[in-house]
């Protein structure tokens, strides 16, 4: 199983790109943009981004250093 690599921001954000564009799928009848918008609510909804975990990124806080360090000092 993997872990959540994306914060709170980066999944809402995906949500509300992946609604939209899933949006313009239905209007425009396209197979490729439905699927795109899918893909992005999926992603935003589970917190997990492919790109991220091959790139080795995470904007979750408690995986990136600022997070780190306040899990430290407290």
């Amino acid at each position: 199983m993997v872990s959540k690599n994306m914060g709170l921001i980066d999944s809402y954000a995906s949500i509300t790109c992946g609604l939209t564009i899933f949006g313009m799928g239905i209007t425009r009848k396209s197979k490729f943009l439905i699927s795109l918008g899918a893909m992005k609510t999926a992603e935003g909804i589970t917190g997990f981004c492919p790109l991220y975990y091959i790139l080795g990124m995470s904007t979750k806080k408690s995986h990136n250093i600022i997070g780190v360090l306040r899990q430290i000092t407290k």
